[in-house]
């Protein structure tokens, strides 16, 4: 199998040494797997997120290395220092600690001096402290991004990478310049707004013309790469896409920015009031009067009142498996899920699903999972109590050879003080004995690493051992996303799928399921 380098650069670390490029961490990797002869003797690959933040691990470079580790193309994944392969330091932990260790992947950071291969235990309580104070300049860093952007803000300028649609920011940089043909398409929006047309029946007409979106638009125009969460993720007009459009007052040639806060990893909107708004900043493509005219569309509607817990314990879990939207969830007549975008021309679904259906599927797709993790459990403890007695003897057969080594050193120096033996005598007999004493701490060490191997991926999921029902916690800790096809067809991705995936790969012909 082969070693991994995995190189990151963020948009973050822009002004920061150039220590931190993408050309500098592939060197120093290079020259470390050079210097080191069980590195270098095999294959390498190299996989590069060039502009991602480390504060999450979506980024297409680490899912490519994982889904390489998955097929077991890789054993060793090497990075310059624990920063780069995140920067969130409780998901960076469980990485090395129990995910890496789980699929028999070895880990380097160079920097850190740290190889999983030759350290004792789980993360150490300095590197577990590198990670923290990885996290928290990640977070300070963020304030002082937050800072600067806001008096830019106060002045007018336009801060973000990419312009709305309508405009475009390649002409001057930090002002908004029309852009002709999608401000057609944004005066058009409006001007049926104000006739009175629905958003949904907007994006249909859209749709039924064939105008890009305003992300495929994007895509289109430019040849750079786009590391954003765009407008939209679907080839199709949607409703949503339309009503954001027309609450957006930048099209009134207004600068309004601050509208939303990042808390506990979440994003909230801010109160208007303390938005920051600043009146003509650019050329505006439809005026105050018409925009708010357009706002009417939205006045009918009932204000939505969020609950403060989900009223599903599979809210926020469940996504279409066609245009990848969250489904939304009613409860009023009856509980079920559904897609917002049926017949909106993606091919999405036009039935509701019931919430009791897919409890029960989710529940006993989790239990065969627990029941992996459970019977994993029980036959590493019959493996460990049969390796016992073997592991005891050798243990002690190489304790007594190694104090008979130290009381032959200690024997020929001896007698090579008192003179019965020649220095070189004494110096040939005492770098053969060094070398055996570290042929048998080396092999002490090899064993006790293997003894005390153990993942914490069980302690993780012994707390739902024998639940009769699902719980919302369990969805949350094990459970990253439901998609559906179908009523009849579920797709469960799940947190720990590598592991579940490499246990079916062991366990499961003794199963018998």
């Amino acid at each position: 199998m082969a070693t991994a380098k995995y190189l990151r650069f963020s948009v973050d670390d822009g002004n920061t040494s150039d220590s931190e490029s993408v050309s500098n961490q592939r060197d120093l990797l290079d020259w470390f797997i050079s210097a080191n002869e069980d590195l270098r003797s095999g294959e390498t690959l190299e996989f590069v997120d060039d502009g991602f933040t480390g504060t999450n691990f979506h980024r297409d470079g680490f899912i490519s290395m994982m889904e390489a580790v998955k097929a077991r193309k890789v054993d060793c994944i090497i990075v310059k220092d624990f920063s780069r392969l995140g920067r969130h330091y409780i998901e960076v932990s469980d990485y090395i600690d129990q995910i890496f260790p789980f699929l028999g992947v070895r880990f380097i950071a160079v920097n850190e001096q740290y190889d999983s291969k030759t350290a004792n235990a789980a993360l150490g309580v300095d590197m577990a402290m590198k990670n923290i104070i990885y996290d928290l300049y990640s977070r300070d860093l963020s304030k002082k991004v937050r800072s600067a952007r806001k008096s830019l803000m106060k002045k007018g300028e336009y801060i973000a990478p990419f312009a709305i649609y309508g405009y475009t920011n390649k002409q001057e940089k930090k002002r908004l310049v029309v852009d002709p043909t999608s401000a057609e398409v944004v005066k058009r929006i409006f001007g049926l707004a104000t006739d009175g047309v629905k958003a949904r029946q907007i994006a249909i007409r859209l749709n039924d013309e064939g105008i890009p979106t305003p992300n495929e638009y994007n895509r289109l125009k430019s040849t750079e790469k786009q590391h954003y969460v765009p407008m939209d993720t679907a080839p199709l007009w949607t409703a949503d896409i339309v009503r954001r459009i027309l609450q957006d007052e930048r099209y009134t040639g207004k600068m309004v920015c601050g509208k939303y806060t990042t808390v506990k990893r979440k994003t909230i909107l801010i109160p208007k009031d303390e938005w920051v708004i600043t009146p003509n900043t650019h050329e505006a493509i439809v005026s105050e009067e018409v925009f708010e005219q357009a706002q009417a569309i939205f006045r009918t509607r009932s204000k939505i009142t969020m609950p403060d817990e989900p009223k599903s314990i599979l809210t926020g879990t469940m996504k279409c498996g066609c245009c990848k939207k969250s489904l939304a969830f009613e409860s009023r007549y009856r509980r079920a899920f559904y897609c917002h975008n049926r017949n909106m021309g993606f091919g999405c679904e036009d039935t509701k699903v019931d919430e009791s259906v897919l409890i029960d599927t989710i529940f006993a797709a989790v239990k065969v999972k627990l029941a992996l993790i459970e019977f994993s459990e029980q036959s590493y403890i019959a493996d460990q109590q049969a390796k016992a007695a073997e592991y005891a003897s050798a243990k002690k057969e190489l304790d007594t050879k190694l104090k008979k080594l130290r009381l032959a050193q200690a024997t020929a120096l001896e007698d090579y003080l008192e003179g019965k033996s020649k220095k070189s005598e004494f110096q040939s007999h005492k770098s053969k004995t060094a070398a055996l004493i570290q042929e048998v701490e080396e092999r002490l060490s090899a064993l006790g690493t293997l003894s005390e191997n153990s993942s914490g991926l069980v302690e993780q999921h012994r707390p739902f051992y024998g639940q009769d029902t699902l719980t919302r916690e369990m969805v949350k800790e094990l459970v990253k996303e439901v998609r559906v096809h179908s009523p009849t067809e579920l797709e469960i991705v799940w947190r720990f799928g590598e592991c579940y995936h490499e246990l079916e790969q062991g366990f499961m012909p003794n199963l018998n399921v």
